[in-house]
C-alpha cells in the first residue's frame, strides 16, 4: 500500500553503530563507501517511487556535534578541525529542505560546501577530503 503525496526521508546520519562506524571512517574505506551506497540506493528508490507520487529525499549532514564525532576526534585529532553543526541546526535545515522540495539536502555549512563541490567537480572534492 502507498499513499500518493507521501515522503520517504533517507539520511546519511548513522546512529547506533558508533565505534564500528568510527573505525571504518578512520580506515578511510568503509565509511565513505557506505555514504556512496546510501546515495545510490536513494536514487533507485526515488526512481521507483517517484512515478507513484512519493517523494524521496536524502539528507547528507557534515560533522555533527555528537558523542560519535567526539570519539572520532579523540581517535583522529585532525577531525577536531572540522566545523561542527548542532543536531538542532541539522534538523531545522532538513525541515527547510523538505519544505523547499530539495531532493538532496546538505543541512550544514560543511555539507553544503561538499555538495556544491560534488556537483561541480566530484574528483576535486575527493582530493580535498582525502587530504584530511
Amino acid at each position: 500500500m502507498h499513499v500518493e503525496g507521501s515522503t520517504v526521508l533517507v539520511t546519511g546520519a548513522n546512529r547506533g553503530i558508533g565505534r564500528a562506524l568510527v573505525s571504518a571512517f578512520l580506515a578511510r574505506g568503509g565509511y565513505p563507501a557506505s555514504k556512496a551506497a546510501l546515495h545510490l540506493m536513494t536514487q533507485a528508490v526515488r526512481a521507483d517511487l517517484g512515478p507513484r507520487g512519493i517523494a524521496v529525499h536524502a539528507v547528507f549532514p557534515g560533522p555533527v556535534d555528537t558523542d560519535m564525532f567526539a570519539y572520532a576526534a579523540r581517535c583522529e585529532p585532525s577531525f577536531g578541525e572540522f566545523p561542527l553543526a548542532s543536531a538542532a541546526e541539522v534538523a531545522a535545515a532538513t525541515i527547510d529542505g523538505l519544505e523547499a522540495g530539495e531532493e538532496d539536502i546538505f543541512p550544514d555549512a560543511f555539507a553544503a560546501r561538499a555538495g556544491r563541490e560534488w556537483r561541480a567537480d566530484p574528483k576535486a572534492l575527493e582530493r580535498r577530503l582525502t587530504d584530511v
